[in-house]
């Protein structure tokens, strides 16, 4: 893995996006995304779970960004638990009113582009539930296959750096 993305936060764009660091972020729309996973359920929660991002990133174990469409936090996506073995664990989150518009879609293709092309990964995974089938049907399309069921309906989706089509 590539080390030299963590000397300063990576900010990416899209069309239509800003993927950047969760610097002051609007809590309420943070609780709003974090309260979907059950990550953070009041404002003290959300403060110390962008603290937990913010020291995850310094100590070169995740990549948290907001998704802003113009000034407003839309959602989040970033690398999760470590890079161990090169391999990066996606996950995203978008707020109700911006879910089936193509914005994950579209901050999804950048973060996987740099996860192969800047961390230099050989492989991504992502993990969610069979109830989630708009997020299923996003990794499918992005070339993920289906290699393992976990705890309950819970499944692991993998796509190797030479399998993208990105």
């Amino acid at each position: 893995m590539n080390q030299n993305v963590f000397k300063s936060f990576p900010e990416l764009s899209t069309e239509r996006l800003e993927l950047k660091e969760l610097v002051n972020p609007n809590l309420d729309h943070l609780l709003e995304i974090t309260s979907f996973n059950g990550r953070a359920n009041n404002h003290k929660e959300v403060v110390e779970l962008v603290k937990n991002v913010t020291d995850g990133f310094s100590k070169k174990r995740m990549i948290t960004w907001g998704i802003y469409k113009g000034p407003e936090l839309i959602g989040t996506i970033g690398y999760y638990r470590g890079f161990e073995n090169d391999i990066g664990e996606v996950g995203y989150v978008t707020r109700e009113p911006f879910r089936r518009k193509g914005y994950m879609w579209e901050a999804l293709i950048r973060v996987l582009n740099f996860g192969f092309k800047d961390l230099d990964l050989k492989m991504i995974t992502a993990y969610t539930t069979d109830s989630n089938e708009a997020s299923i049907g996003v990794i499918y399309k992005m070339g993920f296959t289906r290699t393992e069921e976990m705890s309950g309906d819970h499944r692991r989706y993998e796509l190797p750096r030479e399998k993208a089509v990105l």
